[in-house]
């Protein structure tokens, strides 16, 4: 559970708004304020490129996202779970 700006003008990667209590993102560490910039060696310029990248990741498959915090630079791998069903990245994402 991850809200993101879609509206990061540097185009530098994908700014967190909203970590949702209790979900993955959380658990992972990730943090309001992060800016996500790659996914493995994917280099993520708009919310489309990291939801695509993840939904089309199988389950149990592990990830590394270079995340900006702040000054430093950090790699988080996560692990990638099973979507509840009914659940849609994109209806989240245009709320």
């Amino acid at each position: 559970g991850v809200n993101f700006d879609p509206d990061l003008r540097e185009h530098r990667g994908v700014l967190v708004r909203e970590v949702l209590a209790d979900s993955p993102a959380e658990r992972y560490g990730l943090r309001v304020g992060d800016v996500i910039l790659r996914i493995d060696d994917k280099r993520l310029r708009q919310p489309a490129d990291l939801i695509d990248t993840v939904g089309d990741s199988a389950p149990g498959a592990t990830l590394e996202l270079q995340v900006e915090r702040g000054a430093t630079i950090e790699n988080i791998s996560v692990t990638i779970g099973r979507q509840p069903k009914g659940f849609s990245t994109r209806q989240r994402l245009d709320d």
